[in-house]
């Protein structure tokens, strides 16, 4: 059996991240393990791509700040060519007649977003029809190229002494005094002292096994690719309508969208829910003047603690046991951010405590956890 001192599952966005920080900060012996034949293909490849930052709490917000600066000026050598698209996102908010979010209050006196009259944004936005809403425009964000991020990670890591595996699935978890035991997929035992669990919807079975008590829930959101049309500008922004839960973006000559559906599911589920593609026709109908069948659609995981803050940092419980998880959604804008975070505290490096306090696993269990 062979013993490693921290091992990370979960190829996705949030363990790449951390594991690409991990050895940045001088993290050497690190393995990270993913059950997919290749990095990123399952909640991470089934993502909506979007850059998006505002939101209605603030410290998930400037959490979302931190992550973008990174993706849209990423550290020299890091990625070939750029990461983000900036063709630029507009949230429609609630409109004059109900009391403004959060976020909207904030843009307004920020120089990264600004106010949208309803004939700049029919220039923009032709294809979308809005139903009364203030517009606000965030010009810097827009498309990531999920590829090329889940490539730079994964290299940049490797380059410094990660070991990342492929087609690794973990079969059993148990404890062995100090140590986590873990059965790989290929019959491979692996011990380590650090066990970080960043595999998104599975994060919480492993958990349990693992002897923890911190509860995530799966769900799914369905996405489908439609037909191209005219007046569709591949260079166009993406529009997301916050009061009705329904977003749009350019695709192949089309349009990729979600009517923002949200549901109990296994994360291994990524085909289409008939009632959900029926209320994603009559959404469509209403958002962009469509309502015929979509020429594909997947449906993807987002995966949510019981207050749908992320779940960062050590388990209170289990010794050696860390967290990058419970991203719901958030994980390709926040993904970067997350893994920063994870991996200072895995070294016992300085971070943001505000952050660390706010995504403690610890707050999930409120009064049950023992004092130690």
């Amino acid at each position: 059996m062979r013993t490693v001192p921290i091992v990370l599952v979960g190829g996705g966005i949030a363990g790449l991240a951390t594991a690409w920080w991990l050895a940045q900060l001088g993290a050497r012996e690190v393995v990270l393990l993913e059950r997919s034949p290749a990095l990123g293909r399952s909640a991470t490849g089934h993502s909506a791509a979007i850059l998006r930052s505002a939101s209605d709490e603030l410290l998930l917000e400037e959490f979302a700040l931190a992550s973008a600066r990174f993706l849209c000026d990423p550290p020299g050598g890091f990625a070939p060519r750029p990461l983000v698209e900036r063709v630029g996102v507009v949230l429609l908010g609630r409109g004059r007649e109900s009391p403004p979010q959060g976020w909207e209050r904030r843009v307004a006196h920020q120089r990264h977003a600004r106010a949208l009259q309803p004939a700049e944004f029919a220039r923009l936005a032709p294809w979308f029809r809005a139903h009364g809403e203030d517009a606000w425009y965030f010009p810097g964000e827009g498309r990531v190229d999920v590829e090329r991020t889940v490539a730079s990670f994964a290299r940049g890591a490797a380059e410094r002494g990660v070991e990342l595996r492929t087609g690794a699935g973990v079969l059993r978890l148990e404890r062995d005094g100090a140590r986590h035991v873990l059965e790989l997929s290929d019959g491979t035992l692996l011990a380590t002292e650090r066990l970080v669990l960043a595999a998104g919807g599975w994060s919480a079975r492993l958990g349990r096994a693992a002897g923890s008590r911190i509860e995530l829930q799966p769900t799914r959101r369905h996405l489908f690719l439609l037909a191209p049309r005219a007046g569709v500008d591949a260079r166009g922004p993406i529009v997301w309508n916050e009061r009705l839960g329904f977003y749009a973006r350019p695709e192949r000559g089309g349009l990729l969208a979600c009517a923002c559906d949200t549901a109990p599911g296994a994360p291994e589920q990524h085909a289409v829910d008939e009632r959900a593609l029926r209320a994603f026709r009559a959404a469509a109908g209403e958002h962009l003047g469509l309502d015929t069948t979509p020429d594909d659609g997947w449906s993807g995981t987002r995966t949510f603690a019981s207050d749908e803050r992320f779940v960062i940092g050590p388990d209170p419980d289990v010794a050696g046991l860390h967290w990058v998880a419970g991203l719901g959604g958030h994980g390709i804008t926040a993904g970067a951010a997350a893994g920063e975070l994870a991996a200072r505290q895995l070294l016992g490096l300085p971070h943001e405590a505000r952050f660390a306090r706010a995504f403690a696993p610890r707050r999930l269990l409120g009064a049950l956890v023992p004092t130690r």
